[in-house]
């Protein structure tokens, strides 16, 4: 007798499927065991492969494009991920922004922009963006932005002048919110300086030569004051003298000396 055995290889099925945001390659069918059947994972708009899951045994469980060796019934998912947008912004002049941080692809992003004290908002500026004079802004990012928001400062109005006796170094113009102007006064003969009024901040108020801070419109006057003298006359013998006193420069004093009666 010759008696043959045959033997044929067993079949198991695949299962591939789907999770949230993407698909999968049409392979679902029966296979003989030891079959290497190619998968590929495909992500929708907004989404990212992240790995196969399932008992199959895979070549690469993270990579969306790979094979499988069939060696028992296997279930095999594609698990896909949301792609995640980074939205930064740097500050360019003085305020802050709300609104940055990591969103979801497409997601609805409100970046609002507030000056600092003495400045305003003037544009968003950035790669990815079109330039805006809003203070509010809304994106549905579709990848990291860097994005600049533009800050400057007001412009004020400043006039430095002289009050009697004296002159200054005039400066009547226009200056930016926090600039540093030099204030310098120089008292005519006779008088004395006595400080600087205005609305801005001072280093020395009460110094001729001195630096301020621009805060607002500003009219800066230097105050001068005479310089007083004192005259003391006195009798030497027996008499009456008058016009001892206080005097400012260039007043004219009378004075006077009357002997005692039989003098």
């Amino acid at each position: 007798l010759n008696i043959t055995a045959n033997f044929s290889l067993t079949q198991h099925t695949l299962q591939l499927s789907a999770g949230i945001g993407g698909s999968v390659s049409e392979v679902n069918s029966s296979y003989d065991y030891g079959s290497v059947v190619p998968i590929l994972a495909t992500p929708e708009t907004g989404f990212n492969f992240l790995k196969w899951e399932g008992n199959g045994s895979i070549e690469n469980q993270f990579s969306a494009s790979t094979n499988t060796t069939i060696v028992q019934d296997s279930n095999i998912t594609a698990k896909f991920e949301k792609i995640t947008c980074n939205i930064s912004v740097a500050i360019a002049g003085k305020g802050f922004v709300d609104g940055t941080g990591i969103y979801e692809y497409g997601d609805n992003c409100t970046l609002s922009a507030s000056p600092s004290k003495g400045y305003y908002f003037d544009k968003w500026s950035g790669n990815g963006i079109e330039e805006s004079n809003d203070s509010i802004m809304h994106i549905n990012p579709t990848l990291d932005l860097n994005i600049t928001a533009e800050f400057l400062p007001n412009i004020h109005m400043v006039n430095i002048s002289a009050g009697l006796g004296g002159s200054v170094t005039e400066l009547n113009s226009s200056q930016p919110y926090d600039s540093v102007i030099t204030l310098l006064a120089n008292p005519s003969p006779g008088y004395s300086f006595m400080g600087w009024e205005g609305n801005v901040t001072y280093i020395d108020q009460f110094a001729s030569s001195t630096n301020a801070t621009v805060i607002g419109d500003a009219n800066i006057t230097a105050s001068f004051a005479p310089i007083k003298y004192s005259i003391t006359i006195n009798a030497s013998g027996s008499g009456i003298t008058g016009g001892s006193g206080t005097y400012s420069y260039g007043d004219i004093a009378t004075i006077s000396a009357q002997a005692a009666e039989g003098l």
